[in-house]
């Protein structure tokens, strides 16, 4: 078997400073998710595309709902990624409730970016992963809910969100991004007012403190046991690591999960 050595230098979020080298053990290719044009799907509404695990990636959304629900499935392929829920313009006028969760693990960048009517969001406990710039500027977004399951928030996920006053993250978070929350160019919590709560002795605590955000603590944190740092699918018994959920550091990634033996690594399986 034919083993290579990724090295990256990953910008982490714990919102502190850089973390160390990445190192990655593993067969590694590059791996793009969503297919050629040709092998767009239609549903209703919205527009997929098939993953190599045959569940579907949303890449479009064209319909004119206030009140939006994510559905579980598309045409019988359950839905675990959003990568754009936009229209052909790359906005979304209409949606000002929107409930992601069902199958949905990964949000991906800028997927909801520029919901101009968007008032409130749920996320559920199957979200691991929100990609950078998943929510910017959703000015008149104010209530955001997420349940416990979420992992990390990539930088500038709530950017120019300047509607949102308080937020509560679940004690599940372990990494977040750089400016999650900038508001006109300003991101610490002495300019744009907004109270962080969570859990004390957690990574939303260290990331309240070094952006001077007030935080209020609703219990002291408990990290998980025996949880995998890893979101991934299977193919042909072999394992495609989809992103890396961890709070960051020196990252081996094993040679097999599952018993499996760990064959890809997508290429934006680290990003931040």
């Amino acid at each position: 078997k034919v083993l290579a050595t990724l090295v990256a230098i990953l910008m982490m979020c714990t919102a502190v400073n850089f973390v160390p080298a990445i190192t990655a053990s593993a067969k590694t290719v590059n791996h793009q998710i969503v297919s050629s044009s040709d092998d767009v799907n239609k549903c209703g509404n919205y527009t997929y595309v098939l993953r190599d695990d045959n569940t579907a990636e949303i890449v479009g959304y064209n319909g004119k709902d206030t009140k939006l629900t994510i559905p579980a499935s598309l045409e019988g392929h359950k839905v675990t990624v959003i990568r754009k829920l936009t229209n052909n313009n790359n906005e979304n006028i209409y949606v000002q409730n929107l409930t992601i969760g069902n199958n949905v693990n990964i949000i991906e960048e800028s997927a909801c970016e520029c919901f101009s009517e968007l008032k409130s969001l749920n996320i559920g406990s199957s979200v691991k992963y929100i990609g950078a710039c998943a929510f910017q500027n959703d000015s008149n977004l104010s209530s955001v809910e997420i349940e416990n399951g979420l992992k990390v928030i990539c930088a500038e996920a709530f950017a120019e969100c300047d509607s949102i006053k308080s937020i509560s993250l679940p004690m599940s978070v372990n990494r977040m991004g750089t400016d999650i929350f900038e508001s006109n160019g300003e991101s610490d919590g002495e300019s744009n007012g907004l109270i962080i709560t969570g859990y004390k002795g957690s990574c939303v605590e260290k990331y309240a403190e070094n952006y001077d955000y007030k935080f209020k603590s609703v219990g002291q944190f408990e990290e998980a046991p025996n949880e995998t740092n890893f979101l991934y699918h299977k193919t042909e018994n072999t394992i495609m690591i989809d992103k890396y959920l961890g709070p960051g550091g020196i990252v081996v990634v094993p040679e097999k999960i599952d018993g499996c033996d760990v064959t890809e690594i997508l290429d934006d399986s680290f990003s931040e």
